[in-house]
């Protein structure tokens, strides 16, 4: 009868060897029955599992795009890391389990570094809008509690336009065009305008403070230039699959 190898030792030699450890878990597929069994393999295209059936043991694959769930928490953007915990000597050295490596022709940036094209989100001014919701023609409401042009509430009346500023308790002063700027202040128990806003000078707008006046900023894409540099056309986004592992991010040997 065999030597048993005692379990820590047993776990102890696996992980020296590099070789994934087997970790038990549900798998819940894509519209099909949760899955249990042992993990063993990762890789960026799919899991193979270990799974007891009425017939023995079993190896199934399910690739990563039919997979809702892990119950370890296993997702595809972390086998990188799970293969440098649980096999490091499988992980591709090369691309460092990533399954891709920078594209040499751009350098990891995703653009052509010749080709140039007209910026397509200034549409090629180098210019963009204010952000900014309330800026109008580079001027925002002040923010201070007097009396504003851009109230929602103006009418009209016998004496020109006018509009009812509340103030504290529930109280409203009536203001025309000529108190815009004014603060409401209490003078002798009754709410008055004559105090001027420091702040916007009785404007009762300021300059916007987001485009300083300017109603339009530098494109945040092109800084300016109205160009910008094509898309890299041999990679994704500065990305090329791995050579060294196909794209898997581990290194998988064939049977001799």
């Amino acid at each position: 009868m065999g030597r048993v190898v005692p379990p820590l030792l047993l776990l102890a030699l696996t992980l020296i060897a590099g070789v994934a450890r087997a970790e038990a878990v549900m798998l819940h597929p894509i519209n099909a029955e949760p899955v249990a069994g042992e993990i063993i393999r990762v890789d960026l295209r799919e899991v193979v599992m270990k799974v007891q059936t009425e017939g023995g043991e079993v190896e199934r694959t399910y690739a990563w795009d039919r997979i809702r769930k892990i119950s370890n928490g296993l997702t595809r953007d972390k086998v990188p890391d799970w293969l440098q915990k649980f096999a490091p000597k499988q992980r591709c050295q090369d691309c460092k389990g990533e399954g891709s490596r920078a594209c040499p022709n751009c350098k990891g940036s995703g653009d052509d570094p010749i080709k140039l094209m007209t910026c397509k989100s200034c549409g090629g001014s180098g210019f963009r809008g204010c952000p900014e919701a309330k800026c109008k023609d580079g001027r925002i409401a002040c923010p201070e509690p007097c009396v504003k042009a851009s109230h929602p509430d103006w009418r009209d009346g016998e004496d020109g336009r006018f509009v009812f500023i509340k103030v504290k308790n529930n109280d409203s002063v009536r203001a025309t065009e000529k108190d815009i700027g004014l603060i409401p202040t209490k003078l002798n128990g009754k709410w008055v305008l004559q105090t001027p806003c420091p702040t916007c000078n009785k404007a009762g707008e300021i300059t916007c403070p987001t485009c300083n006046g300017q109603k339009k900023l530098f494109c945040t894409e092109c800084k300016g230039i109205r160009k910008t540099f094509a898309p890299c056309t041999v990679c994704n986004k500065g990305q090329q699959p791995c050579q060294t592992c196909d794209g898997r991010g581990i290194i998988i040997k064939e049977p001799d």
